[in-house]
């Protein structure tokens, strides 16, 4: 059977769409979840612990890992603007992330203790990372 496609062309179809479609959901599924864990300090914790963990992880395989963090860095550092909204904070993990041998910070977790404790010590932290205590 004859293409019916103008050359240097490819043709659509359907299922592509059906998949751009199921990636939005899955997306926008996402995207709520995380609004959900923003709002309550607690299971912001525990986002942060499974992403610090994620960023460690690498130094299980040396060499491979640190390739891995390549991909990883762009996402702790998104992840950490969305949960904080600090730049100097992202630009921070993503240093973290990307640098090799500094994955055993916890810059995910460094950020919710700046947001979540007060306390005279953690003024300079909250200075560095650009994040905010949280007001009760």
């Amino acid at each position: 059977e004859p293409c019916s496609c103008v050359v240097g062309v490819m043709p659509t179809t359907a299922p592509q769409s059906t998949d751009a479609a199921e990636l939005a959901q899955i997306l926008q599924f996402v995207y709520k979840v995380l609004v959900f864990v923003r709002s309550s300090s607690v299971l912001k914790l525990f986002a942060c612990l499974l992403v610090d963990g994620i960023g460690f992880s690498s130094f299980l395989l040396p060499g491979v890992g640190e390739l891995g963090d390549v991909g990883w860095a762009p996402l702790q550092a998104w992840f950490l603007y969305f949960m904080f909204g600090s730049v100097r904070m992202s630009g921070l993990g993503f240093m973290e992330e990307i640098l090799p041998g500094t994955d055993f910070m916890p810059s995910a977790s460094i950020a919710w203790a700046s947001e979540n404790i007060d306390g005279p010590t953690l003024d300079a932290l909250r200075t560095l990372t650009g994040v905010a205590l949280r007001q009760r």
